[in-house]
């Protein structure tokens, strides 16, 4: 069975029309799929941001300032849907080129079956196998359509990953580490070209006590955050008892080391539940151990104050507890953990001075026979460190103890009589 040339053209009329129209919408697609995804990211950025700063807000009297940029955001997202959804209506017209094609070929075809050229079964199969054709072309016309913004947040996931910690496949769990580090010629910078840390070299004994102090911006919080690997050197190395910590299986390493911050997060869930999460399986802690952690952390007391004792829900990111109360609850996690590094990082400075000395006992418990980095901007809390890091704009200036860097006349010495002449005053 032969067809006239001029059906099949009709035919092939959707085929090079839709051809060109994915040509033509594929580059703005892309453009506004990324748009989307970039003011979806925006929007939740500026909700959180506002959820999470909701009592500054209402002290600052911009709770209205506040819903504006969540109005603008959300405008701006509304806006980019609404050009996508044009622009996928336009890939869309597809379906009236086959309606125009099939009218072609029955109007053509129709005078064809008139002069007796073809049957009228020739024409209804000629419009059958048009139709055949049209089926697989407007589902693959749709998914292509649908494809940029799906390839937009593939992209964004698949880079996210990329920038993930990979872990070693030949990684060396530790077995019965001492807490030994040595960090040797350690370099690190977030962007290039602003050297954060430069060239650091240090070492800590097992069970030595190693205070880090400088200027804001010096790179104290930097320097301890390598440790666990939360950022990798860009050149050095570091050492956890001789083995470099890049090739410690990256769940080994963190189980020795425990971290006590300036503003420690607690889950909104119990008090029970905030020290048991501490342990590698925290469904396996027992009640009686999270009370001797509790009671280590100088927490005991004041948990069973609470109606609920170790049940009572603490609230989002630990909104029923004071500072001092929070403080507690993450010394018990780490006592739970019983790691053989301590990184304290401002534990105390936010604090009013009955919390500091219920916290700083706490602390001073939890430091015995552990490695212990401590940041502190209060040089009276760090006196009676085995070792004390000066730094300056990323650099290891002096080092020595307390006795040892007052008499020389350095940066500490400055440090400490700024610091002290200030209290005074």
């Amino acid at each position: 069975m032969s067809f006239r040339w001029e059906l099949g053209l009709f035919a092939l009329l959707l085929v090079v029309v839709n051809t060109l129209m994915l040509l033509f919408l594929d580059k703005p697609l892309k453009r506004i799929g990324t748009d989307i995804q970039e003011q979806r990211e925006t929007l939740s950025g500026v909700l959180q941001e506002g959820i999470a700063g909701s009592r500054e807000l209402k002290g600052l009297g911009k709770e209205l300032y506040d819903f504006r940029k969540v109005e603008h955001s959300l405008t701006r997202l509304i806006s980019l849907n609404i050009k996508q959804l044009l622009l996928r209506q336009i890939g869309s017209i597809n379906t009236i080129l086959f309606s125009i094609s099939t009218a072609l070929i029955f109007f053509v075809g129709g005078g064809y079956v008139l002069n007796q050229t073809i049957t009228v079964g020739i024409l209804l199969a000629a419009a059958r196998y048009t139709r055949m054709l049209y089926a697989p072309l407007s589902w693959l016309v749709g998914f292509h359509l649908g494809l940029p913004l799906k390839l937009v947040a593939a992209r964004r996931v698949f880079a996210f990953f990329d920038e993930q910690e990979e872990e070693p496949e030949d990684g060396i769990p530790i077995q019965h580490g001492t807490g030994h580090v040595a960090f040797s010629n350690v370099s690190f910078h977030y962007t290039e070209n602003s050297p954060v840390l430069k060239d650091i070299s240090f070492e800590a004994l097992p069970g030595e006590t190693v205070a880090v102090v400088g200027h804001s911006g010096a790179g104290k919080s930097t320097l301890i955050s390598l440790i666990p690997r939360f950022y990798h050197p860009q050149s050095g190395n570091i050492a956890i008892d001789t083995l470099p910590i890049a090739n410690i299986q990256r769940q080994s390493l963190r189980s020795h080391i425990g971290i006590v911050f300036q503003d420690p997060y607690l889950f909104a869930d119990t008090i029970a539940y905030n020290i048991r999460i501490a342990a590698e399986d925290p469904d396996s802690v027992s009640e009686a151990a999270v009370i001797k952690a509790a009671e280590l952390a100088y927490a005991h007391d004041f948990i069973m104050d609470f109606p609920d004792g170790y049940e009572s829900r603490v609230g989002e990111r630990g909104v029923r507890l004071s500072g001092g109360e929070r403080q507690r609850v993450a010394i018990a996690r780490v006592f739970l953990r019983n790691p053989r590094i301590l990184l304290l990082d401002e534990a105390t400075s936010s604090l009013d001075a009955e919390s500091e000395t219920h916290v700083q006992a706490a602390l001073t418990a939890l430091m015995r026979d552990r490695t212990c980095f401590v940041i502190a901007h209060r040089l009276s809390t760090i006196l009676n460190a085995d070792k004390i890091l000066v730094l300056e704009s990323g650099r290891l200036v002096e080092t020595g103890t307390h006795r040892e860097l007052i008499t020389r006349g350095g940066v500490y010495q400055r440090l400490f009589e700024k610091q002290f002449s200030g209290l005074a005053a």
